[in-house]
């Protein structure tokens, strides 16, 4: 019985080196071990390989990279609701907007003498306020702030830098003088902590950011490329993520054809920019900006960034680490209402430890209260792209000009 078992299985390995042979491969004995314990996985491999390239001889190790998972999950996607919504829906949107926001604010200890709107009084001369903002009128440098209880002008003329960066629909805390009129002070937002730690990983773990090939236009660097292709198929990390935000090309071929050529043992991030089609490429696809957990503990929000355009319009001038920045003192991806609300509240709950948007074209590096900002560059103006060390949380340039 024992005898027949063994020839049995050695027909199965014969078998299986005969099958790899006449695709064109060539394995060793561990991963003949590995096909046929898990002879499920061939037809996979096969699939997968196809039009990469693989060692000459296939070994053990390089197929426990190519058959690994990255270790993502996606925690929360900042998607529009398609649907029509109701006055009700809005009403409960804005009511939890405000709630969540409000409890950030509450124990900010700025917010002196913190009082709801209909306790104003003629006597009320110093005061703090909560409040969502209904209405911004640029001329007068004002706005109209309201909570559960009421609504209320305020005046900028002392604090007119922190007009700028207001916006309809912020949740924020306002330090008053009244007088004829209210008066802003000081401006406090829903803000990130300092008491933060810093996130890391116990083992060397790279991220490369990089994204805005734009292979279909005529100032498409290619020289760049390829010097971004040798690069990366020669850098050699244990674990190495590739984080690609968008505008690849509006052709899928393209788009496929680059996948192939990045590295087998590298883990592939799609994020979809506003020019690509709706394709499914890489390890993982992303078509809204999302909250990902990576590698278990470290929070990365991650964007193309063109949801992030109106308010480089709004912020005349405002470069995209400053931009990320003040969505992140707001504590909102998308704080001003477009006639669509989110199917989850795009309130940032969860700060990130990387903040990462492509789309800008400028390649930018900021650390914000432990929050990595990072905006990276294109292959059509200035190729430069980052790369992060999870372990070391450090961030260095990589330049293909």
């Amino acid at each position: 019985m024992l005898k027949e078992q063994y020839l049995l299985d050695s027909m199965e390995r014969k078998e299986i080196i005969k099958n790899f042979l006449e695709k064109g491969y060539q394995i060793d004995f561990a991963s003949l071990e590995f096909f046929f314990k898990n002879q499920d996985k061939i037809d996979q491999f096969f699939g997968k390989i196809e039009n990469k390239q693989p060692p000459s001889i296939i070994t053990l190790n390089f197929l426990r990279s190519f058959f690994k998972k990255p270790n993502i999950e996606t925690l929360k996607t900042f998607d529009l609701e398609n649907e029509r919504n109701s006055v009700q829906q809005f009403v409960k949107y804005f009511t939890n907007r405000y709630e969540k926001l409000r409890e950030f604010l509450l124990n900010n200890v700025n917010l002196t003498n913190l009082i709801s709107i209909n306790k104003i009084t003629n006597q009320t001369k110093n005061f703090s306020l909560i409040g969502m903002v209904r209405e911004k009128d640029e001329e007068n440098k004002c706005i109209t702030i309201e909570d559960t209880t009421g609504e209320l002008i305020i005046y900028f003329d002392k604090v007119a830098e922190f007009f700028h960066e207001i916006v309809s629909d912020d949740v924020l805390g306002v330090v008053c003088d009244k007088n004829d009129k209210i008066i802003a002070k000081h401006i406090v937002w829903p803000e990130v902590s300092l008491r933060r730690s810093i996130n890391t990983t116990k083992e060397d773990v790279y991220c490369l950011f990089i994204s805005d090939f734009h292979f279909d236009e005529e100032n498409f660097n290619k020289e760049a490329y390829e010097k971004f292709l040798k690069w990366v198929n020669n850098v050699k990390y244990d674990k190495f993520y590739i984080f690609v935000l968008g505008d690849v090309s509006p052709q899928k071929d393209i788009i496929v054809n680059f996948f192939d050529k990045l590295p087998n043992n590298s883990f592939k991030i799609f994020v979809q920019g506003e020019i690509d089609p709706d394709i499914d490429v890489g390890d993982v696809t992303i078509r809204r900006p999302s909250l990902l957990k990576v590698e278990d503990n470290l929070m990365f929000l991650v964007c193309h960034g063109d949801e992030l355009s109106k308010y480089k319009n709004i912020w005349k001038g405002c470069p995209p680490d400053k931009l990320m920045v003040n969505l992140l003192k707001k504590r909102q991806l998308d704080p001003l209402f477009n006639k669509q609300i989110y199917k989850e509240d795009q309130i940032l709950e969860t700060v990130p430890d990387i903040f990462v948007s492509g789309h800008f074209h400028e390649p930018i590096l900021l650390n914000y209260k432990g929050t990595t900002v990072l905006s990276t560059g294109s292959f059509t103006s200035r190729p430069i792209f980052w790369l992060t060390n999870l372990r070391a949380r450090e961030t260095i340039k990589v330049d293909f000009t």
